[in-house]
């Protein structure tokens, strides 16, 4: 996926944080899984939809029924341990897999996203790292008004069969 998609889902994503900026984002990706618009809506309702069509970079709309699409990768791969988030173009989504992720998030004094770097961190992993588990977070002060929350995140450990 280009850095013009990305650079538009994250900005989505995070639209109500007007004074926030995402200065990292390495995602080392391991798999993407695409589905239609049309198969996502018809898995996740149970119902085919004639018109179906991305409402934004993280949803669809499956005739005026709105479809979060990390919820969709959720569902259909209930299975994937490394699932981190779910990106809509204008035909597919997009499920992608990753086996670590490390973002760096900058915010002003005013964002109620960096009251500290835990909570930071879990806001963010809802988003970017959904199926992740925060391995460390830390906040850094430059100084001025801004503050910088470091997360890494990696996958929940799976738990073995005996």
């Amino acid at each position: 996926m280009s850095f013009k998609y990305w650079a538009a889902f994250l900005s989505c994503l995070f639209f109500s944080f007007s004074f926030a900026d995402i200065l990292k984002d390495d995602l080392y990706v391991s798999g993407k899984n695409s589905y239609s618009l049309k198969e996502a809506c018809k898995f996740f309702y149970k119902s085919d939809f004639p018109l179906v069509s991305k409402k934004s970079i993280s949803k669809i709309d499956c005739m005026s029924k709105v479809l979060d699409a990390a919820q969709f990768c959720s569902k259909k791969e209930i299975t994937n341990p490394y699932l981190v988030r779910a990106i809509v173009d204008s035909k597919a989504v997009e499920c992608v897999s990753a086996k670590k992720v490390n973002i760096k998030y900058r915010c002003k004094k005013v964002d109620p996203l960096c009251k500290s770097a835990e909570f930071a961190c879990n806001g963010l992993r809802q988003k970017l790292a959904i199926r992740f588990i925060t391995e460390y977070s830390y906040m850094l002060n430059d100084g001025n008004s801004y503050r910088e929350v470091v997360c890494h995140f990696l996958p929940k450990p799976v738990k073995k069969l005996l």
